[in-house]
C-alpha cells in the first residue's frame, strides 16, 4: 500500500464511510476507490483533488445521512470484508504463504465471502500462493477453472491478474523443461529451448497478451502491468523473438518508478538482452559480452531471479573459456556451481558436465 491510498483510507474509516459511499460522492466504482487504497491504480489529478476536496468536506459535517450507493452483487459495501481481503493482501507481501493459505480456506466458509465476486478474489489468492510454492500445476489448474467459467464475474483487473498467473505458471513450467532438456549451441554458447518448452513459452505468451490488455485498460499505470510486460519481453526472448522482448523491455521500463524488484529485474533483462545481441555477430566480441552480463547478473542478484543469476555466471564463465583465460572461467564457473548447490533444480544437464570438465564437484540435482 502507497501513502496515499494508507490517506485516504485512514480519514475514510475514520469518518464511518464505506468504499460504496466514497464511490458514490466520488462518482466512481467502489473497485476504483479499493484500488487507490491498496496502491494498485494511481487516481489521475481531477480524482485525487475531487478525493481530497470530499475528505476536507466530510470532516466537518455530519455525513452519517449520506445515501449509501445502491447494493449490487458487484460492490459489496462491507468493512469485514475490505480488511480481510487486505489482511491477506498484507500477508502475501510478507511471503507468509501457508497462513495466507489457511485465511483463504476459512473466508471460503464465511458468510460474507459468499458472493461470487469475494469466492473470486479468494481463489485469485489462493493461485498466488500455489505460483510463489511452486505449486505450478495446482495454481494452473484454478485459473483455467476461472477462465472457463461460462459466467464470467469481477472487474478487467481480476481477470487480468488471472491470465497473469497463468502465464507466470506457464513461463516457469517452461523454464524447468529448458533447464532439464535444452540444445545447447556451441558457437553462440547459447542454450536453446527445446520445443516441448517452446509450446510452454507460446502459451505463456498468449496469457500474458490476454492480461496485458485487459489490464492496461483498467489504468496504464497499475503495478502488475510491469510485471506483464516483463513476462512478455521473456516469452518474446525465448522464442527468438530479439525485436519484440526489447518492446516490451521497453515499457517495462517505463514503468519503473513504482516497483523496485522489477526494476532490477528488467534492468537486467535489458543488459542480458544486449549480451545476446553481441552473441550472434559474426564476430563476437567476448569482452563486451562479458561486460554486458556482468551488468546483468548484479541486477538479476538485486531481483532475487535465481536461474537467471545462475545463467549470466556460466555465460561469463564460457566467454572466459573461449578467451582462454581459464582461472577466470573457473572462478565464474564456481560462483555459478555455488548458487547451485543453494537451488539445486536449477542446474541444467549441460552445466553439470562443464563442472566436470573443470574438476568441479557434482551438484546432487532432485528428480523431478
Amino acid at each position: 500500500m502507497n501513502d496515499l491510498g494508507e490517506m485516504i483510507r485512514k480519514y475514510r474509516k475514520e469518518m464511518n464511510l464505506t468504499q460504496g459511499k466514497m464511490a458514490h460522492l466520488l462518482g466512481v466504482t467502489q473497485s476504483m476507490i479499493s484500488q487507490i487504497e491498496k496502491g494498485k491504480t494511481v487516481p489521475a489529478l481531477s480524482l485525487y483533488l475531487d478525493i481530497l476536496k470530499q475528505l476536507q468536506t466530510l470532516n466537518g459535517e455530519q455525513h452519517r445521512n449520506i445515501p449509501a450507493e445502491p447494493p449490487s452483487e458487484e460492490d459489496p459495501c462491507c468493512f469485514e470484508v475490505e480488511d480481510a481481503l487486505y489482511e491477506l493482501e498484507m500477508l502475501l507481501k510478507q511471503n507468509a504463504l501457508q497462513l495466507t493459505l489457511q485465511q483463504v480456506k476459512k473466508h471460503r466458509e464465511d458468510p460474507l465471502f459468499q458472493n461470487p465476486v469475494h469466492q473470486l478474489q479468494l481463489s485469485i489468492y489462493e493461485a498466488r500462493v500455489l505460483r510463489n510454492q511452486h505449486q505450478f500445476v495446482n495454481a494452473l489448474s484454478i485459473c483455467r477453472s476461472i477462465l472457463s467459467s461460462p459466467k464470467k464475474v469481477g472487474t478487467r483487473l481480476d481477470l487480468g491478474q488471472v491470465y497473469y498467473i497463468q502465464g507466470d505458471c506457464l513461463l516457469e513450467q517452461g523454464f524447468e523443461i529448458k533447464r532439464s532438456v535444452s540444445l545447447f549451441d556451441h558457437n553462440t554458447m547459447i542454450h536453446r529451448p527445446s520445443e516441448a518448452s517452446r509450446a510452454l513459452f507460446r502459451e505463456s505468451l498468449k496469457s500474458y497478451q490476454e492480461a496485458f490488455q485487459l489490464v492496461k485498460y483498467y489504468h496504464t499505470y497499475h503495478p502488475i502491468l510491469q510485471a506483464i510486460c516483463l513476462g512478455l519481453s521473456m516469452c518474446y526472448y525465448e522464442l527468438g523473438n530479439h525485436s519484440a522482448a526489447k518492446s516490451y523491455q521497453k515499457k517495462c521500463a517505463e514503468l519503473l518508478h513504482r516497483n523496485e524488484t522489477v526494476h532490477a529485474q528488467a534492468k537486467g533483462f535489458y543488459y542480458l538482452l544486449r549480451s545476446q545481441d553481441e552473441h550472434i555477430q559474426k564476430r563476437p566480441n567476448r569482452r563486451k559480452i562479458i561486460e554486458e552480463l556482468e551488468k546483468g547478473r548484479e541486477c538479476f542478484s538485486k531481483g532475487n531471479v535465481v536461474w537467471y543469476s545462475i545463467m549470466s555466471e556460466m555465460e561469463i564463465a564460457l566467454a572466459y573459456h573461449a578467451l582462454g583465460e581459464k582461472e577466470k572461467a573457473t572462478e565464474h564457473a564456481w560462483n555459478c556451481h555455488h548458487l547451485g548447490e543453494e537451488y539445486p533444480h536449477l542446474v541444467p544437464p549441460s552445466y553439470q558436465k562443464y563442472f566436470e570438465n573443470l574438476g568441479l564437484p557434482k551438484i546432487n540435482t532432485p528428480v523431478v
